[in-house]
């Protein structure tokens, strides 16, 4: 059975690289410019307000301790303005986000329902119906939520970056030893990256499964009545569900197991730094301002650096399900019309000579018929 059970995957799935999804998704960001400027704007304001924040509150305990009050007022002042400035700046952002995703979302959706309606009968006959219904639902709300996560991706990578330069300001041997910790989480990150594709894609498959039997099973609901099988479809459907639930639970635990080992790695970090900075301040060979400044800029900056890796989680379910989306929009036609010729008055009769058909080669519906209906 394997750590996430053997789900099969429908015959027109496809694996995609990551280059590819990204690419397929431009496609959708790409009408959007006006809000992706929004949003960029916004994101690179609040991240210079995040890294500022440290810096401010440093200068006023300097300027404390050297009891010059009308810094500290000042100080305060522009404390107040950084919050009103990050407060105004999140709501620009999160307005022009959210208008984006929904607009995304019905794009992807309609797009993935056109695919679905126009394919040919025997991709019906092979597929289920309420995997489908599942990948035009579920897997592109799930797309979606990859929006909000770049923007926290950015927002954090731009915040790491200021603080850093802010942290060699202070102490550029304790920040070159605290950049130790980027390589050791990009490492983990990427021996994790397909572990998390691969339980993320059979979860999916897992949920597909229950939502495609819920919807099977309450379509044809009165038939089974009908036929006294309640128990029979209710034994399928906790069979099913159950499957769900183990997938899923070892799935959380592949997903959630990311951030408590970065932190791992973020606390010895911390700990040896906090160690050798206080010697550094001990010695007095920084200021209280600065020595608080440098624990606040490395505690910011570990932050990001662990959450960017950590959000390969969230990244992975949007990618997984951006796949199974695109592969059913992707899925090649049987029957191809090619041409539309307008049609004349027929005349004449219709004859059947030993035909033989099937939408399955396992299951044969007609072999050798025979019918010949004479005009009129």
């Amino acid at each position: 059975m394997g750590f996430f059970g053997r789900l099969d995957s429908e015959k027109y799935d496809r694996q995609y690289s990551d280059k590819e999804l990204a690419k397929r998704a431009f496609f959708y960001f790409k009408p959007h410019k006006r809000n992706l400027l929004i949003i960029t704007v916004t994101v690179i304001i609040m991240a210079l307000v995040s890294a500022i924040q440290p810096i401010i509150i440093s200068k006023s305990f300097d300027a404390a301790d050297s009891q010059q009050g009308n810094s500290v007022y000042f100080i305060l002042g522009l404390l107040v303005i950084v919050a009103i400035t990050n407060y105004i700046s999140n709501l620009f952002n999160r307005y022009a986000l959210y208008n984006m995703l929904a607009e995304i979302i019905v794009r992807l959706s309609e797009d993935a329902f056109h695919s679905a309606i126009h394919h040919d009968l025997s991709f019906y006959d092979e597929i289920i119906t309420g995997k489908i219904v599942s990948r035009i639902t579920s897997d592109t709300r799930d797309f979606g939520s990859i929006v909000p996560i770049l923007a926290d991706v950015i927002t954090q990578t731009v915040q790491a970056l200021i603080l850093m330069i802010v942290m060699f300001t202070i102490e550029w041997r304790l920040t070159l030893l605290s950049l130790i910790i980027v390589p050791v989480t990009m490492s983990v990150t990427f021996l994790y990256r397909k572990i998390a594709r691969k339980a993320t894609r059979q979860g999916m498959r897992a949920q597909a499964n229950v939502n495609s039997t819920i919807k099977e099973t309450i379509s044809g609901i009165a038939i089974a009545k009908n036929f006294r099988q309640e128990q029979s479809i209710f034994n399928e459907f906790d069979e099913t569900n159950q499957k769900s639930y183990t997938v899923n639970v070892r799935r959380g635990l592949v997903l959630h197991l990311m951030f408590p080992t970065l932190r791992i790695i973020g606390g010895l970090t911390s700990a040896l730094l906090v160690y050798f900075g206080g010697l550094s301040a001990i010695a007095g060979a920084i200021s209280l301002g600065a020595w608080y400044l440098f624990l606040q800029s490395l505690d910011r900056f570990l932050f990001p650096i662990l959450n960017i890796s950590s959000f390969w989680t969230n990244i992975q379910n949007s990618l997984a399900a951006a796949e199974r989306v695109f592969a059913l929009i992707d899925a090649p036609h049987t029957v191809l019309q090619i041409k539309s010729n307008p049609v004349k008055n027929l005349s004449g009769d219709i004859q059947f000579n030993n035909v033989s058909f099937s939408y399955n080669p396992s299951e044969q519906i007609l072999q050798n018929f025979n019918l010949h209906i004479h005009s009129g």
